[in-house]
Order: structure tokens, then sequence, then C-alpha cells
């Protein structure tokens, strides 16, 4: 019998809340027994899911970070310990302050251990001068860690990346011996098989705009300049539009005539509000800059695939991994000149309307196929027969 622990000492709220879904939902398909221990909300028609809450801190602030790290650390731990030696225990989310306590105590204990890397192992590539404390802190036991040749990894602790370039990029800057204790899957997603692919019509207005958080690093400064050169081209039919929480000088959005969302971006969109607003748009623009997202998924990219529509985007490795390897949904350029440009053709008819096959990529990226995936991979390190 198959029995597997996810621990999850650090999420709560929706913070992770679409991958941690999708992965208990994997691990009960693979496991005859699963046993949560977290916070969220997840699993909880699974009749083969067993839950228990962890105490997890989630005050923000300086103590509240403090006190986060200390009980990620003290859970993270003591789970490993209570854990019984049959049961295969998954961190679903990269605790940087655990990974090296757990290493060495699994020395000892030998479990099996999966721990899934997420956004922090960026930080092996991101100089931390200039940031806060804490990243400071976290970027330095993840270099400690991972960049250190001389530290051992134990025998039975295994980690998890999504997507092949990921892994692929880590080569580069891991040692080989590291590098066997890495293995990648795809970012599994619950799609919305119901959305509706609606083509555009020649001579109506062309809606375009970015869904999710916005602030400077996902296009602050990008889709101002665009605005601009946009409206220098004078085309005549043309919406632009920012639909989630703002992070930025609302008043020059404005100023740029950018659609915003009926709460002005103050808060979250509701998920009516928001699949209403996307459901409009005949391209989602992203604007991440070129040397981002090397050594993590982009959950962001996924939306646009679930509600069926295509993008335009400045190029990095994780949207070249996701064109390349399931297929195209738009257009990747490098430059906000360049992504002007196809704009302003499509607008004027002159660009090739292109059929893309989001149907393909769904099944793809399916929970089911993923599920597949991730058990031949736990049969390859010898986790399960």
């Amino acid at each position: 019998m198959i029995k597997i622990r996810m621990v999850d000492s650090a999420c709560f709220n929706n913070w992770h809340l679409h991958f941690n879904s999708q992965l208990i939902e994997m691990l009960s398909n693979i496991a005859e027994v699963v046993e949560y221990r977290g916070v969220q909300h997840i699993g909880e028609n699974r009749q083969n899911i067993k839950r228990k809450k962890l105490f997890v801190v989630t005050s923000s602030g300086r103590w509240g970070i403090i006190l986060r790290f200390l009980f990620t650390l003290l859970n993270d731990m003591w789970q490993l310990v209570v854990v019984p030696h049959d049961e295969i225990i998954v961190y679903s989310f990269d605790s940087t302050v655990s990974v090296r306590p757990l290493n060495l105590l699994n020395k000892v204990l030998r479990k099996r251990i999966i721990m899934f890397r997420h956004g922090c192992m960026e930080m092996l590539q991101i100089n931390p001068l200039g940031k806060g404390i804490f990243y400071r802190f976290e970027n330095k036991l993840t270099r400690q860690f991972f960049l250190n040749n001389k530290l051992i990894i134990s025998e039975r602790m295994h980690f998890f990346v999504l997507g092949d370039v990921i892994l692929k990029n880590l080569s580069v800057l891991l040692s080989k011996d590291k590098m066997k204790h890495f293995h990648s899957i795809d970012h599994p997603y619950d799609f919305d098989r119901n959305a509706l692919t609606v083509k555009r019509e020649n001579g109506s207005k062309l809606c375009i705009g970015t869904v999710g958080v916005f602030n400077e690093y996902k296009g602050g400064g990008d889709i101002l300049q665009l605005a601009q050169i946009l409206k220098e081209k004078e085309i005549d039919s043309l919406n632009i539009s920012v639909t989630g929480k703002i992070e930025f000088d609302i008043s020059l959005l404005q100023e740029a005539g950018i659609d915003l969302p009926s709460n002005k971006g103050k808060s979250m969109v509701s998920v009516e509000e928001l699949n209403d607003r996307v459901d409009r748009l005949d391209f989602i623009l992203y604007f991440y800059p070129s040397d981002t997202y090397k050594l993590t998924a982009s959950g962001a990219i996924f939306d646009a695939i679930n509600r069926k529509r295509p993008i335009i985007a400045l190029r990095n490795d994780y949207f070249e991994y996701i064109f390349s390897q399931f297929g195209s949904i738009g257009y990747l350029v490098d430059s906000v000149d360049e992504m002007a440009d196809i704009i302003y053709r499509i607008s004027i008819s002159t660009e090739k309307t292109v059929d893309y096959d989001f149907e393909r990529i769904q099944n793809l990226l399916s929970t089911d196929n993923i599920t597949k995936i991730f058990a031949a991979k736990l049969r390859k390190v010898g986790f399960i027969a």
C-alpha cells in the first residue's frame, strides 16, 4: 500500500493554492492513503485524504515573518521525525529555512522525501544586494545549500521543479552529484474545459491587456511605453486593459487611457469579473524581463491557456519552453517595439489569423496526464513499485 504525507507549513489563504490543490489530487491518485498537514481547504472531496491542521503563521510584518520562518522549520522537522518509514513525505513548498536541517536529519532517519522547488530557485542567479533583509537571508540559505559542492544531499531526498527547461538551466549551476537528486514534471492545472475561443472579426475593436497582479516588475513602465507607441500609430479601435490587483501608480495608467477593473485594482478582482474581462481579450500581454523564469515556472501563462486566450509576450526561457514543448499560443517578442508592431499588424488585419490548439495543450498539461508522469518519476527513484 502506498502512503503519502503532504506537508505545507508555509502557505495559507490563496498562496500557491492552485498548485497545492492539483498536487494533492495527483497524490491521491497515486496513493491509497494521503495525509495532508496544512491549513488550506484542498482535497476535501477525496475519500482517501485525511487532514490534520498545522499551526501556520499568517501575520505579516517583521515579527510575523520571523515567526513564520521559525514555525515552518519546526513543523517541517517534526513531521519528518514522526512520519512512519512506510510513508513518503512530500513538502509542497520550497521551505528554504528547512532544506538544510531536513537534509542533515534525513542522513540519520533515511526516510523518503520529495520537496517541490518554486520561486526560491531564482535566487541562485539573483544578486541580493539592495534587497530586503529577509530576501537576503533566504538568498544566502539557498546559495549555501545548492551551490556548495562539498555538501552532500541525503540519498533519499529528491527535489522536483516544474519544467524540463528549469532542470536544464539548473544543470549549468549545480554539480552533477546534486543534479542526480533533481527531477521535473510540468505544472499541473485544472483547466476550464468550457471556456470559449472567440475569434475577433475584421474591423472590430482589438482588446489586449495584462491579467494578474500588476506592478513595475510585471510591466508598469512597459505598458505605458506600449500605449504611447500604439497611440502614435493611430490605431482606430483598440482597448488596452489591466485586470488584477494594481501595485503601480494608477493615475499614470488612467492618463494613458488604460481600462481598469471596477475596483481600480485596489484589491484582488472577483473571479466573475476576472473571467469576464479575460474572455473579452483577444490577446493577453506579458512583460516579464527576459532574464526571469529561468529557474521557476510561471503560473501566469496558465491563465491564458485556461481561458484559451493567445498571448503576446516578451521572450523568456519558460515561455519559449511552453511554445516548443506544447505548441505556439501566440507571439514571443524581444522588445516592446516589436510587440507594438505585431499589435498594429493584427489591428489592420495584415497578420494572418492563427487557430491555436488549446485543447491539445490542456490535455498535455492536465492533472491526469501529469499524474502519470509524476508516478513514473517516483518509480524511477524507487519510491513506489
